[in-house]
């Protein structure tokens, strides 16, 4: 995704290498789950990512949102959707009209909601001048998705011969003054660089070179299996509490994700698939020197809501509007 992001917009004034560290990423990159938020439609368009190539290129699916099962010791169910803030009318906010009247669920005003029910989706209209009244008007929409092919269809859209491609083992890390100086793959020359984006999930290869606090507690282990499925499932994510965490069922295109999440104590996630441990927090800090932590590299948090991608959305989009740059050879 940073890959593709950079691509698309710096200018070609600006080299750019990437060196990819020949290894598994998919267990690290469980933690972010799968699912996204309305913001992701934008996001992806910038980095040259359309809907159609997302939804037909990857396992990609629809989303409503998430439908919360049995919390609260099994007292609880709702659907949390993506929306627009609730309407105000006649100078007064709609949530206070439902408290007057009694009534302690949103979920029959949200359209989102009550399509997640049923299992259906359709598109909301896009241009505000269209949408009127039209009952879709207010409602939101992110996708399901599987972490690994999400990435390859980002590693798509990266315009040939832009950037300058290495893979290999990381051999070197060359520090001096307070920064990155260098780097090395096993079989290439040192790589230097005005400024290193460290997209190596939580190991953090780089970054934690210059800044090796990690500010976190709770450890946590997650696991993930996929159960072919003929037919798509609805566009919501269904998660449900258990005892040492919770478990999502996510319907993708063509399969549906079994994700599993407690305590790194627990015994519950020792099954087949792929799993991962990791412990939540932060790096101190996310730019330190001439090194920038992405994603988990920068922090991990747990993927109960769309925050883990709306996070490393939101990194990028970031860095993009702090690199300077010049269109001057």
């Amino acid at each position: 995704m940073t890959v593709a992001t950079l691509a698309r917009q710096l200018p070609d004034t600006v080299r750019i290498t990437l060196a990819e560290i020949d290894r598994d990423h998919r267990c690290a990159d469980l933690f972010y789950g799968t699912v996204s938020g309305p913001g992701s439609y934008a996001f992806n368009l910038a980095a040259g990512v359309t809907e159609p190539a997302l939804v037909l290129g990857s396992s990609a699916a629809f989303s409503w949102g998430s439908k919360y099962v049995h919390w609260a010791e099994g007292g609880r169910s709702w659907i949390q959707c993506f929306n627009l803030t609730l309407p105000v009318i006649d100078g007064v906010l709609m949530h206070q009209y439902l408290v007057q009247q009694g009534m302690t669920r949103l979920d029959p005003f949200l359209l989102g909601a009550v399509a997640g029910s049923r299992g259906t989706f359709a598109h909301p209209p896009r241009s505000p001048g269209a949408a009127g009244q039209q009952p879709l008007a207010r409602a939101e929409y992110g996708y399901h998705f599987d972490p690994a092919s999400h990435a390859r269809c980002f590693a798509a859209a990266v315009p040939p011969g832009r950037i300058h491609h290495l893979k290999g083992a990381l051999t070197r890390v060359a520090v001096g003054d307070g920064a990155i100086t260098g780097i090395a793959l096993d079989g290439a020359d040192m790589v230097t660089a005005d400024l290193y984006l460290d997209c190596s999930g939580p190991s953090a290869e780089l970054l934690s070179r210059l800044d090796p606090a990690w500010l976190g507690g709770r450890a946590l282990q997650i696991s993930a299996d996929d159960v072919a499925e003929a037919r798509l499932g609805p566009p919501v994510r269904s998660v449900s509490f258990h005892d040492q965490g919770w478990a999502a069922q996510t319907p993708l295109r063509g399969s549906t994700r079994s994700l599993t999440v407690s305590d790194a104590t627990a015994s519950c996630n020792a099954r087949g698939g792929l799993s991962a441990s990791a412990t939540l927090g932060r790096r101190r800090r996310a730019w330190a020197g001439n090194c920038v932590g992405i994603g988990h590299a920068a922090g991990i948090v747990e993927p109960l809501t769309p925050a883990p991608m709306m996070l490393l959305e939101r990194d990028i989009e970031r860095l993009m509007t702090l690199i300077p740059v010049s269109t001057r050879r």
